[in-house]
């Protein structure tokens, strides 16, 4: 048996006047428009069934991206999580028809969320994401990124543009979610996070935090203090992680 202890974070930072992101951990999600915590939000649980957790960064500002990220949110959050490689790659299939029948519902030019999901099984961990939202994982005092951005190459002083989220419809394009499983389940400290908390705190800050001695809502709450002091530019959302207790690895 082991245990999952996790942090959320989900606010709409120093600038933007809402927040567009949400989250999903333990079957729940913010409200669509919701500001979000304060403080991380924390808890721990063994695990013996599948526990699914995921960030989604809303686009498109007056189009409605706040929307997007709760469609997905709630989506994920409702659906029973099953180890199974093929599972991920359905939700993101089926969260995508939900975003696009809601922007042609509402006649709306886009509609869209980046997406980075983690499900931890009894023998597996499965990640998966679209857009430039993150998975990394941190053991040994080294951060390693897992999943895989879905931007054009970068051009100075530009963010660069997204290639793939959730919201097109398959009409002009097939989505393509980054995915990844292993097999055993590795002890070690996961984030899952917006480009809220990356555009701001580099992953050598990253690195540095996720390695000091210190339990997750603590860990938690220096990331969101180290992106807050960066400027806090973006809606700052993120879920930490550690997996603890009897595992291979």
């Amino acid at each position: 048996m082991y245990r999952v202890q996790y942090a959320c974070v989900c606010q709409k930072g120093k600038i933007r006047k809402t927040n567009q992101d949400n989250i999903t951990w333990k079957e729940c999600c913010l409200p669509p428009g919701d500001d979000g915590f304060t403080d991380p939000v924390s808890g721990s649980e063994p695990v013996a069934g599948s526990m699914l957790f995921g960030v989604f960064d809303g686009m498109g500002g007056e189009e409605r991206g706040e929307a997007a990220a709760y469609i997905a949110a709630r989506t994920a959050a409702e659906r029973s999580p099953a180890e199974s490689a093929a599972f991920l790659p359905a939700l993101c299939h089926d969260i995508n028809r939900e975003i696009c029948a809601f922007t042609l519902e509402n006649k709306l030019s886009v509609c869209g969320t980046t997406a980075a999901m983690l499900l931890i099984g009894p023998d597996s961990v499965s990640g998966c994401n679209i857009g430039d939202s993150r998975i990394y994982r941190c053991k040994g005092h080294i951060l390693t990124q897992l999943s895989e951005d879905h931007v054009l190459p970068m051009y100075p002083g530009r963010k660069p543009p997204l290639t793939q989220f959730l919201g097109i419809p398959e009409t002009e394009m097939l989505i393509e979610p980054f995915c990844f499983t292993r097999k055993t389940v590795q002890a070690g400290t996961y984030l899952i996070c917006s480009d809220g908390l990356t555009d701001m705190v580099p992953d050598s800050v990253m690195e540095n935090l996720l390695s000091e001695s210190a339990g997750i809502p603590e860990k938690a709450k220096r990331l969101l203090d180290a992106a807050l002091s960066a400027g806090g530019r973006d809606n700052i959302s993120f879920i930490l992680l550690d997996i603890t207790g009897t595992v291979n690895t």
